[in-house]
């Protein structure tokens, strides 16, 4: 047990301790598993987000190309998990949609989109060689728990990673504004993964959500989840416009899904934004002030609010 007196360990330290733990942990949970389970999955997808947030918030100890490789590492990861994901996705949604849909044609338009996609799912059978996808997943953070192993940190100050998270709110605040002033689906996804990014990172510095950043944290959750069911409507709309564009899906029927999935999207956007605006009011400047005023210690002394996230899935 450490002494009272004896100084916290630096950031840098415990952000490269953290991290090496959610890779050994999602190598054990995949050697213990012989199928991609929903709650494998979304562990995994969990964990991927808040890994490269953090190698972002690493970017002062490394050099760039370090950075960079980590990155498309992790990309990796979740190209490869993007048809169980999208799949999985789509039938939720549709799960969601069903019974609030209250016109009868709706409702034969989502039952015929629901057809169509389990017959998708059947012929693609995205996880049907579990054994040779797992054995690349097991690479791909064995090698991410490698270069975190390599990072120096023993002497490295605070302040780099300070200014970095500070960066961080000030991208997704910007990223906010472009979002609301194009409408673009493209410029809303941007700022769907900078409010990612800044929420992991937050994690990480407060100590998941408990203190004085306690609700900001979980506005950023709501925030993030609220973008994320808009993001689900984005693939299941752009899957249905492709089905019925081939034939496979009769156009009346994708026209009725749209309309639906384009009002539901509307409406997430529109609380999107005024909890954004409210998240992101305060000027870069200030929040960079409130953060060095105070939330780092936690970060020193207890373990990631990722791991739990990952572990309920």
């Amino acid at each position: 047990m450490a002494h009272p007196n004896t100084p916290p360990p630096p950031l840098a330290v415990s952000l490269k301790k953290q991290a090496m733990a959610l890779d050994a942990d999602m190598v054990r949970r995949l050697r213990a598993t012989d199928r991609l389970s929903p709650p494998l999955l979304h562990g995994i997808r969990v964990v991927t987000k808040h890994l490269r947030a953090w190698w972002q918030l690493a970017r002062p100890l490394v050099r760039r190309k370090a950075v960079r490789r980590a990155q498309e590492r992790l990309g990796a990861v979740a190209q490869l998990l993007a048809p169980a994901r999208d799949v999985q996705v789509m039938h939720q949604t549709l799960s969601r949609l069903s019974p609030r849909a209250e016109a009868r044609p709706v409702r034969t338009a989502l039952a015929a989109v629901d057809r169509q996609l389990l017959a998708a799912a059947a012929a693609e059978s995205p996880a049907k060689d579990f054994s040779r996808l797992r054995a690349r997943l097991i690479r791909a953070f064995k090698s991410d728990a490698a270069a975190w192993r390599r990072l120096p940190v023993a002497a490295q100050p605070d302040d780099p990673l300070v200014a970095e998270l500070a960066r961080t709110y000030r991208r997704a605040r910007r990223r906010a504004r472009l979002a609301a002033r194009r409408g673009t689906a493209r410029a809303w996804h941007t700022w769907r993964m900078a409010v990612k990014a800044h929420l992991h990172q937050m994690e990480f510095f407060c100590a998941g959500r408990h203190g004085p950043w306690a609700r900001r944290i979980r506005e950023l959750m709501e925030l993030g989840r609220m973008m994320g069911r808009g993001q689900d409507l984005a693939i299941l709309d752009g899957w249905v416009d492709w089905r019925a564009s081939t034939g496979a899906l009769d156009r009346k029927d994708g026209r009725r899904v749209h309309a639906l999935l384009r009002r539901r999207q509307e409406a997430l956007r529109l609380r999107c934004a005024r909890l954004g605006r409210r998240l992101f009011t305060d000027k870069p400047a200030l929040f960079a002030a409130q953060l060095a005023a105070g939330c780092g210690a936690a970060a020193r002394s207890r373990g990631p609010a990722a791991r739990r996230d990952a572990n309920r899935g």
